[in-house]
């Protein structure tokens, strides 16, 4: 069987894979105790920083073709979603909006019905889609993402420099320069699945993306101001509804669209499948940003028929339970996935 030939949403795991996954496990554990954000609560690995957690709804399109009418595409129906902004970014400090950084974007669709992948939360009514605003991921595999993860968590100035001076990851580097840019405004972003996911059962693979129905510019408060992309974000949502399209783009090919490396930007058609409104509201108050900080996102929070494909998809099961009940444990709050 020639490469091009391959079995479609295949994976390859590699046989040290699960050694590596608890090295990394075990050096984000060793970093897990960072203060305490602003609203009390422990802050997170990664995308530490939010800029805005805001109410959306997400309706499925109707005449989608029967191919699509799957998980939660398979009925033209309206879930109400939680949209949380953040920055990519592991620092406990903040850093300004006007660095380049990557911004990430979870969203967690409510009353899904159905039985979820995670044993834990089978009966939960939420699904999770996973986005950044760059369309490839900056690790290879499960190897580098580690590598990385180990040096930056590693409180030790040497050990950080080695790392950053090692020419060995100068292409991951160099990827990660690339992926970080200066935002103008998180409603004119468009975000990315980055890694692959089934769309069904096995022999499927998508990825994902989010960008905004409509090119016009939105009218911004500042690109200056350190906290500018919260700023902005709070006068368009008190004064616009804003509208995204979400869609899903097929692996047509295993050699030139792989499953196993996320750094590798697919080129196939991408396809229309929902459509997210963000109303107009106010969301920058104590309570909202306390349920934002609280909420736990996992592209393992899914459906069957949407599971995860690949090793950073594989790395982020272990990691997103063991670091989610960590922060739970340290802000003194059980976990549970929201209802409404």
């Amino acid at each position: 069987m020639t490469e091009d030939l391959a079995p479609l949403g295949q994976e390859i795991v590699p046989p040290e894979e699960a050694a590596t996954l608890q090295e990394m496990i075990t050096a984000m554990q060793a970093g897990a105790g960072k203060p305490l954000g602003p609203n009390g609560l422990s802050l997170r690995q990664g995308h530490a920083y939010m800029h805005g957690c805001v109410k959306a709804v997400f309706k499925v399109d109707a005449g989608l073709p029967e191919a699509l009418k799957v998980g939660v595409f398979k009925n033209e129906v309206s879930y109400p979603a939680w949209l949380r902004f953040s920055n990519a970014s592991a620092s406990p400090v903040k850093t300004p909006d006007t660095a380049p950084d990557m911004r990430g974007l979870g969203i967690k669709l409510m009353k899904v019905p159905g039985r979820k992948i995670l044993e834990t939360e089978k009966d939960a009514e939420t699904q999770d889609f996973s986005l950044l605003t760059h369309p490839t991921f900056t690790s290879r595999n499960v190897a580098e993402f580690s590598g990385f993860v180990k040096a930056v968590s590693n409180p030790d100035q040497a050990v950080q420099g080695a790392y950053f001076g090692n020419p060995a990851n100068t292409a991951l580097l160099g990827r990660l320069g690339a992926a970080n840019k200066v935002h103008r405004h998180l409603l004119e972003e468009t975000y990315f699945s980055t890694t692959p996911y089934r769309l069904g059962g096995e022999g499927s693979a998508i990825k994902f993306q989010m960008r905004p129905s409509s090119a016009k510019p939105l009218e911004v408060v500042s690109i200056t101001d350190d906290n500018y992309l919260r700023s902005n974000l709070v006068k368009t949502l008190a004064e616009q509804a804003v509208i995204f399209d979400f869609l899903i783009q097929f692996q047509a090919n295993a050699a030139t669209e792989p499953i196993e490396d996320p750094t590798v930007e697919w080129k196939t058609e991408w396809l229309k499948v929902a459509t997210i409104t963000l109303p107009v509201q106010v969301f920058d108050t104590p309570e909202q940003n306390k349920l934002g900080e609280s909420l736990s996102f996992s592209p393992w929070h899914s459906l069957p028929e949407h599971a995860p494909l690949g090793g950073i998809n594989r790395a982020r099961k272990p990691l997103y339970e063991v670091l989610a009940a960590l922060r739970d444990e340290q802000s003194g709050l059980p976990h549970q996935e929201p209802r409404s």
